[in-house]
């Protein structure tokens, strides 16, 4: 029964505190590394350790992804974020979170400069596995059962994730108000890109290490919008493929997707041992 407790817990009041003494011990048996700092604020809420992860490890981009998604001010966490291109200039999330954050102050031009430039970056990376053994370690340095401790992790990485693949679709969601913006400045070429890009963020959230079920969907609704707006026979990649012959296969993988999801949901959960 005690596996069936801890879900019912989760879903119903999320992951359970710990006392400051408990975060502290947990803090000292790491030596107040970068991945317990991050993981002691998020757990405590406290952002003054957040604040001592990024003093101490200011080249780790973690560390800097965490204060771009939760620091306490704008100027804390657009700092972060020019830091953390800097130090994984290569994941397309550093684009998406900068244009995310144009968009908010109506500046469409810096907007769609990261976003093309996303176009020639690799592959996404929120850290949200990276984090997860550190929350399983401050539970069970708490007291936790093992069993427990690798639930509330798993719990935490997916919310974790939730809210980073939220931004992504919300950058998704502006790629029409920056295609109106440039038709309505009569510049067509500027318009343009705005397939690529937004073909290239459902792509990108797919291709991701392990994605989530939530981030696998995501990102094939978001690529399915955009080829839903182009001729069924426009190819869309340079193996010729077609809009319509994409549109099958992103079908095919929801399909399945949600089916599995279904699956696990008929599971017979109250009839399994722990």
């Amino acid at each position: 029964e005690a596996v069936k407790v801890t879900i019912k817990q989760l879903s119903q009041n999320g992951l359970p505190s710990l006392t400051d003494q408990q975060i502290q011990g947990y803090l000292t048996s790491n030596d107040r590394d970068a991945t317990c700092l991050i993981v002691g604020s998020r757990l405590s809420k406290n952002p003054e350790l957040l604040r001592e992860a990024v003093a101490r490890f200011g080249d780790n981009p973690v560390v800097q992804l965490e204060m771009a998604l939760r620091g306490t001010t704008p100027e804390e966490r657009q700092a972060a974020l020019d830091s953390f291109k800097q130090h994984d200039p290569q994941n397309p999330l550093c684009d998406y979170l900068d244009s995310l954050n144009a968009f908010e102050r109506g500046d469409f031009a810096k907007a769609a400069g990261g976003l093309i430039q996303s176009l020639d970056s690799g592959t996404l990376q929120d850290y949200s596995l990276v984090l997860a053994s550190g929350t399983e370690a401050a539970y069970l340095a708490a007291g936790f059962s093992s069993t427990d401790a690798q639930l509330y992790a798993l719990f935490d990485s997916a919310q974790r994730n939730q809210d980073t693949t939220g931004k992504m679709g919300a950058v998704a969601n502006k790629l029409g108000e920056l295609r109106d913006h440039y038709i309505k400045n009569n510049d067509i070429d500027g318009a343009e890109p705005t397939v690529a890009i937004g073909l290239d963020i459902g792509q990108k959230i797919q291709s991701q290490e392990k994605p989530s079920f939530l981030s696998s969907l995501v990102g094939i609704d978001i690529e399915s919008k955009i080829l839903n707006q182009l001729d069924p026979q426009t190819p869309i990649n340079f193996e010729g493929q077609t809009a319509e012959a994409r549109l099958s296969e992103l079908n095919q993988q929801k399909n399945m997707l949600q089916s599995l999801v279904q699956k696990a949901q008929d599971l017979p959960i109250s009839k399994m041992s722990d």
